[in-house]
C-alpha cells in the first residue's frame, strides 16, 4: 500500500524507491500540508523486497529531485502554502538506508533522517531545477511572478489596457 499518488520512482542498481506525494494532518497547527511518502524496495536479490519507508513535508519537482549516494537518499522538496499568504518551504533531506538483510530491516524498516536543510532561496521561491552529482547538490530556485492587467472594454471593438 502506498498513501499518496504516484509521483516517481527512482532506481539505482540495488534499490528502488516509489516516490509518492499526497497530505498529512498536522495536529499541533490543526492544518493539512503537502508530504512525501517513500517505500524503498531492495532488488539486489531474484525478487523486489520491501525493506525501508519515510515520510517528509512538501513534494519533490521530479525524478531529478531524488538520489542514493553513499547508502544515504536524498531529496529536495518543496512546500507550499497560499493561504492566508504565499510562502514557500524548500529543503534537501538526507536519509539513511537501515541495514539489509533477512531479518534486520524487518526490526526497523524506518530511513533514519541525518540530515536536512533550512530554507533554500528566498522568499517565495520553489524549486525549479534539481541534479546531483556524487557528492554535491545543484539547486535552481525561482519565483514565478505572475503579471496582472486591467483592461478597459468600454468599447468591445478596442479593448485597451490601462494598467
Amino acid at each position: 500500500f502506498a498513501s499518496g499518488h504516484s509521483q516517481n520512482v527512482y532506481a539505482s542498481q540495488d534499490l528502488v524507491a516509489s516516490v509518492n506525494v499526497g497530505y498529512k494532518y498536522d495536529q499541533t497547527s490543526g492544518e493539512w500540508g503537502s508530504a512525501t511518502f517513500i517505500q524503498g524496495f531492495d532488488i539486489s536479490g531474484a525478487a523486489p523486497k520491501p525493506f525501508s519507508y519515510a515520510e517528509l513535508s512538501g513534494a519533490p519537482l521530479n525524478q531529478y529531485s531524488v538520489d542514493l549516494y553513499k547508502n544515504h537518499l536524498r531529496v529536495v522538496t518543496t512546500e507550499s502554502q497560499w493561504w492566508p499568504e504565499r510562502k514557500t518551504l524548500n529543503k534537501l533531506w538526507v536519509l539513511k538506508l537501515p541495514e539489509r538483510g533477512p531479518l534486520i530491516a524487518a526490526s526497523n524498516p524506518k530511513m533514519e533522517l541525518t540530515g536536512e536543510t533550512g530554507h533554500l532561496g528566498k522568499p517565495n521561491e520553489e524549486v525549479f531545477a534539481v541534479r546531483f552529482m556524487r557528492d554535491k547538490a545543484y539547486i535552481v530556485t525561482f519565483e514565478q511572478t505572475d503579471p496582472f492587467y486591467v483592461l478597459n472594454v468600454t468599447d468591445p471593438t478596442n479593448p485597451i489596457v490601462i494598467g
